[in-house]
């Protein structure tokens, strides 16, 4: 039953920010936009408090890793792409980067979550665009 939940939850996820193409002109655009529409998924999901604190153990945490696999994936690819776009350094394993980035913006969203008040999602947003855009290595325009 719970993963059936979790996995529910990441397929959402997946279909509404992590698979959509984003119009920009530019990685740093799509990007930017990619994370104000995950907070603000994040911000309205009511079990995203539980999921992101890491639930369970046995099946639990293996659905949850396979999703964050998948979307290592997939954001390994968006990474790439970014390269290709010249705005991210080449010379950066795009999967390492995808598990960063990844990995760093569901933990501070997770740390929001529990917050009373939680912070107000545009301060979290410009926060996270700040460690992503130079966890990748953005290069200005």
């Amino acid at each position: 039953m719970l993963v059936s939940v979790v996995d529910a939850f990441y397929q959402r996820f997946c279909d509404a920010i992590a698979l959509r193409d984003y119009d920009a002109p530019t990685w740093a655009e799509r990007e930017r936009q990619r994370i104000t529409d995950w907070v603000d998924f994040l911000y309205r999901e009511p079990v995203a408090p539980v999921i992101l604190a890491g639930l369970g153990e046995g099946e639990l945490a293996t659905a949850r890793g396979r999703w964050l696999q998948e979307m290592s994936a997939i954001g390994a690819r968006n990474m790439a792409q970014g390269q290709r776009d010249g705005e991210i350094p080449g010379a950066r394993d795009p999967e390492y980067l995808a598990a960063a980035t990844i990995g760093g913006t569901n933990a501070v969203v997770a740390v929001c979550l529990t917050r009373d008040p939680r912070p107000p999602a545009d301060v979290v947003i410009d926060e996270l665009w700040s460690f992503v855009s130079g966890a990748v290595g953005l290069r200005s325009s």
